[in-house]
């Protein structure tokens, strides 16, 4: 599959970029555009910056299956128990691709805490993951 496979699902869809598109999700009511999709190298990211919904509530809202947001390879892609999708069989870039991501979620989330705002129980969550797959990833790293 592709990021038209994905895009075509999707309502307001609008190129922002090269690589790089806004719509709306569909994994709440949302009326303008929230959703922020990246092609980065095959893999699909996705951020919903209004409802903060996950990738795979907005994948289960039009009917797509979680390895719809990775390129084809030789690893296989499995749900965690928080449903987050991780491939078993990863690259070294595959691994820095995801301290990227995920030192991004670090980051927006240090910003809100110094301007003051409290994390709620959801963002708490998301960042614990994020720490968690930064981990994976540097053991990932130090053990190639």
């Amino acid at each position: 599959m592709s990021i038209e496979n994905i895009l075509n699902n999707l309502r307001k869809v609008k190129k922002v970029g090269p690589g790089r598109w806004i719509a709306c999700c569909p994994a709440h009511d949302d009326k303008s555009p929230s959703l922020s999709i990246k092609d980065s190298g095959g893999t699909v990211l996705m951020k919903c910056w209004s409802g903060g919904c996950g990738a795979m509530d907005i994948l289960g809202a039009i009917g797509l299956e979680p390895g719809e947001m990775f390129p084809p390879g030789d690893g296989t892609w499995k749900p965690d128990e928080t449903g987050h999708v991780h491939q078993v069989k990863f690259t070294a870039i595959d691994a820095l691709r995801a301290l990227l991501y995920e030192g991004g979620v670090v980051a927006l989330a240090a910003a809100d805490m110094a301007e003051g705002k409290v994390l709620n129980a959801k963002e708490r969550d998301r960042l614990g993951v994020s720490c968690g797959r930064i981990a994976a990833a540097l053991e990932y790293l130090d053990d190639n």
